[in-house]
Formats: structure tokens, sequence, C-alpha cells
């Protein structure tokens, strides 16, 4: 018997509903209750976030000019902190203030970059990458 065979979804105009495991408001829900102290202690996994930080600034960079306010004035700038942050982490990984600092922007960061599903695909891969070097297993 399947699992949820008696779910009806009506009335949905304009309506935006996300189903499993592998989105971002379930990742913004585990970052939320992640403890930094959980978090990775490894400059080395540091230093792979601020790589695919770095080619993700690259890719918000080039997001169609539709997307102007949101990349440029939200975007990039929350991801300039979080980069920072993970920077600052990189020479100290064992500062579970800056690790509880770097969670809150990042958690900020997804929250703004999911508003758009274009954006939120686009992000897909780097978020991905990110959580795993930090040691949150997502998806």
């Amino acid at each position: 018997m399947p699992l949820f065979s008696k779910i009806n979804v009506s009335d949905n105009e304009n309506t935006v509903v996300t189903i499993g495991d592998n989105n971002f408001i379930n990742l913004s829900q585990i970052l939320s209750k992640t403890n930094a102290a959980s978090i990775t202690n490894s400059g080395d996994n540091w230093n792979k976030v601020i790589e695919t930080i770095t080619d993700l600034q690259k890719m918000i960079r080039n997001l169609p000019d539709e997307y102007e306010k949101l990349r440029d004035q939200k975007l990039i700038p929350s991801l300039s902190k979080v980069k920072h942050t993970a920077a600052v982490l990189a020479k100290k990984p064992n500062e579970d203030k800056d690790k509880k600092i770097f969670l809150d922007e990042f958690k900020t960061f997804i929250d703004m970059a999911a508003k758009i599903t274009v954006i939120a695909k686009v992000i897909a891969p780097f978020v991905t990458i990110i959580t795993k070097a930090i040691g949150i297993p997502f998806p």
C-alpha cells in the first residue's frame, strides 16, 4: 500500500508545494537546529567551503538582469558575509561562536535564494557541497 494514498491537493493556484527531503525548506530547518559544536573542526574542510562559495559567487553574478535587485542587493552581500566567516573558520576551525555565525549567515542566504526557483536550482549543487563539507548530511 502506498504511503501517501489519501493525499488530495486542491485549490492550489499560485501556490508552491514542496515535497520530499531534498529541498531548501528542510535544509533551513536543519540549519536552525544544528549545534555549532557538531560541525567540522577541519581547516581543510573550511577551505573547501571557501572554494565552493567562490564558485557560487561567480554563478550568482551571472544571474540574468531580471534578478538584479535580489542578486546585487541581497544575495551577493549575504554570500560575502558567509565567505568571510568561512575564512575566519579556516584559520580557527574550533571557534563555536564563529560556527554559529556561519550557520546563521548561510541559512539567511539560503532563505533568500530559495524564494525564486531559478536561483534555487542554480545554487542547489553548491549548497550540497558546502553542507557535506561542514558535516551536515544534506540531502
